[in-house]
């Protein structure tokens, strides 16, 4: 399924290709050492991407969904409109550069610190699993509320079929990943930073649209009435 939403959604996958390689090159740059402003204009440039992929990931959303992908004006006004669904992606962006601030700055027991953090973060993004879909499709009877609560008890299920559906882009990021070292130390480069970037931003445009299939078929099994039906 995720295969044929990249092929299907082949215009707007290559912009938001587009889009996370200008982000990889922005942050890159900015993070480079003696960089004073490296921090916070990374962070916006981090989140203006989180925000500008929204519309891909409905028009993701609504394809494994065997609904019509409507237009990308019609996507845009949505993601205005539906600010809820906005703030959810927000807050988890905001959660990650918590996590990411606990791990890289140095202060008495921090390795602790992100650690206790892991656990709740955990809990809560697997509880809020189907959110995406809830608060982005229109025209289902489906509520917050019922949406957090068919996850209870399921955390680890979720947790295991997550883990199951993406071992195989795991596994491809880690042989590309062992590859592009084994070349570099055997020919003694020293790429810049933003290459290996470019050398991953394949696994992360099929990453970002993998999981966006994989919430909605959960939503489709947990939440509506009728089996999901595969989308030829």
């Amino acid at each position: 399924m995720a295969f044929r939403a990249v092929r299907a959604l082949w215009p707007e996958t290559g912009l938001v290709a587009g889009l996370l390689a200008a982000q990889t090159l922005i942050t890159t740059e900015l993070g480079k050492p003696g960089n004073p402003t490296a921090g916070p204009p990374g962070i916006l440039a981090d989140l203006a991407a989180t925000v500008l992929v929204l519309p891909y990931t409905i028009a993701v959303y609504r394809y494994a969904m065997g609904l019509p992908v409507g237009s990308l004006r019609d996507r845009v006004r949505q993601v205005v409109r539906r600010k809820d669904f906005l703030a959810y992606n927000l807050g988890l962006f905001l959660l990650g550069i918590l996590l990411a601030e606990a791990w890289t700055l140095s202060f008495p027991y921090h390795s602790l610190v992100f650690v206790v953090l892991c656990g709740p973060s955990f809990w809560l993004t697997t509880r809020l699993f189907v959110m995406g879909p809830t608060l982005a499709l229109d025209g289902f009877d489906v509520t917050v509320r019922e949406a957090f609560r068919v996850t209870a008890g399921q955390i680890w299920t979720l947790f295991l079929l997550g883990f199951y559906v993406t071992l195989p882009l795991l596994g491809a990021i880690l042989i590309v990943g062992l590859a592009a070292g084994v070349v570099n130390c055997g020919l003694n480069l020293k790429p810049a930073p933003a290459s290996f970037g470019a050398l991953f931003l394949p696994s992360s445009v099929f990453g970002h649209v993998l999981k966006a299939v994989l919430e909605t078929k959960i939503f489709q099994r947990l939440l509506l009435p009728t089996p999901p039906q595969d989308v030829r």
